[in-house]
């Protein structure tokens, strides 16, 4: 079998696997966008394709149509657009519908299994990475990010009755020769709210590049939750790690803080804050295509948690 005809044997299991996870999903609306198709190869990224998925929370199927995000829906015209579900054992949280995005299964989890830094980020007075062998026994990546606590996140879930394991999806990639990252956060004042990136996690809650640190933020008073993107530290961050890595997941993180301030703010305030992070995420989106090889990468676009109009 020569190389061509082992690609195109392999873009059907990997896509297959894919699909297993996007199929087991039931319970949480999600709204999807496809760039692209990919092909991957199972002994290793040979031909250098990249998968880049971009996690923008709190989005309500009218917002996908809204004034603010004509540059996505221009995109949707290069790919498909799609609305699915992801079914978890907890329909309040958004951590549960990461758990089941990187296992394949219903997912469990809550906004304490969020803990993910940096290895050289601080917490608790010590840095994530020292915190995380201690805990573990397994060695921190040198540059890459690791999350706190997973032993409890792991643990919650193999009690279940579907024993989802996460990190599946991020272990099987490097088993197969492929690196995953994580980029962004949605921090919420002082509160780490890092879930997304347990996507890009692999079976011992790490991954070997990426950024999800606070330097990612502005801070701003006049934004929900004291800070919101920094557009220019996070697009250089997906970049790098997209040099980096075959499989990155970015958090976009301004659509979930305006989705949370819906639960303490005036509506006129909310509806504010949500067209100033649709209007950023958008210009976002148009600075990837402008920027990125899309012969070589697949980008998708992705809300598990939606808009709480949407239940």
């Amino acid at each position: 079998m020569n190389i061509a005809s082992q690609t195109s044997v392999n873009l059907i299991f990997v896509k297959a696997q894919y699909a297993c996870i996007v199929l087991t999903c039931i319970l949480i609306p999600v709204s999807i966008i496809f760039l692209p198709a990919t092909v991957f190869a199972a002994d290793g990224n040979v031909g250098g394709r990249k998968m880049l998925v971009v996690i923008a929370d709190g989005i309500s199927f009218d917002d996908w149509s809204a004034a603010e995000m004509r540059h996505v829906r221009g995109a949707g015209k290069m790919g498909a657009i799609g609305l699915l579900v992801t079914r978890t054992l907890n329909r309040e949280s958004s951590t549960a519908a990461y758990v089941t995005l990187g296992s394949g299964l219903l997912g469990d989890g809550n906004e304490d299994d969020t803990l993910v830094f940096n290895v050289d980020e601080i917490y608790g007075g010590r840095p994530a990475g020292t915190i995380f062998t201690t805990d573990t026994g397994v060695d921190a990546p040198e540059k890459g990010i690791v999350h706190i606590g997973w032993a409890a996140l792991r643990n919650k879930n193999l009690d279940t009755r579907w024993g989802a394991r996460p990190g599946a999806l991020a272990g099987l990639l490097e088993k197969n020769g492929y690196t995953t990252a994580a980029v962004g956060n949605s921090d919420f004042y002082t509160l780490p709210r890092r879930g997304a990136s347990i996507v890009a996690l692999d079976e011992y809650g790490k991954a070997a590049a990426g950024n999800v640190s606070g330097n990612l933020l502005s801070r701003s008073d006049a934004f929900p939750g004291g800070a919101m993107l920094d557009t220019a530290a996070f697009r250089d961050a997906m970049l790098d790690a997209l040099s980096k890595a075959d499989f990155v997941v970015a958090d976009f993180g301004d659509t979930s803080r305006a989705e949370r301030f819906s639960l303490y703010a005036d509506d006129k305030k909310v509806e504010a804050a949500k067209k100033a992070a649709l209007a950023m995420l958008d210009n976002t989106f148009a600075f990837l295509l402008d920027s990125i090889d899309m012969s070589m990468t697949q980008i998708i676009l992705i809300s598990p948690a939606a808009h709480e109009s949407d239940y």
